[in-house]
């Protein structure tokens, strides 16, 4: 008798921890973040020992978070992506200011100079250029 109450009483606990864990469910729905649980109930071995003795009942053994791994690396693998992406486009915008040559001074002005420099020399190598 008193091993039917002890099963009894496992099967109460580890249904009540069940159903926390779906009222958890419940009130996690509406939630974009929230990420739906089950409960892992096993069952118990008996207590003395002996063959054919019925089991101690069952037992919330774990809870397990429900989640689509392969979605997940994919997610973590886009994040890393859009984080390179981002660093790369800062490095490439402030390169792009020593191009830009709205006021004058980029590299494009610099480099005709440059060029001028050399067709100057080149049409009229003897004058002074000081």
């Amino acid at each position: 008798m008193n091993s039917a109450l002890h099963i009894g009483r496992n099967a109460l606990l580890g249904y009540q921890g069940a159903l926390q864990v779906v009222g958890s469910n419940i009130s996690g729905a509406g939630s974009a973040d929230y990420t739906r649980l089950t409960p892992q109930l096993d069952s118990l071995p008996n207590l003395g020992g002996v063959a054919l003795q019925p089991g101690a009942g069952v037992a919330l053994t774990d809870i397990r978070r429900n989640i689509d791994l392969a979605l997940e690396n994919r997610l973590r693998l886009s994040t890393a992506e859009v984080e390179s992406l981002s660093k790369q486009q800062a490095a490439l915008a402030e390169i792009e200011t020593y191009f830009d040559d709205l006021d004058g001074t980029g590299i494009p002005t610099l480099l005709s100079e440059f060029f001028g420099g050399f067709e100057a020399v080149g049409s009229d190598p003897e004058a002074d250029r000081g």
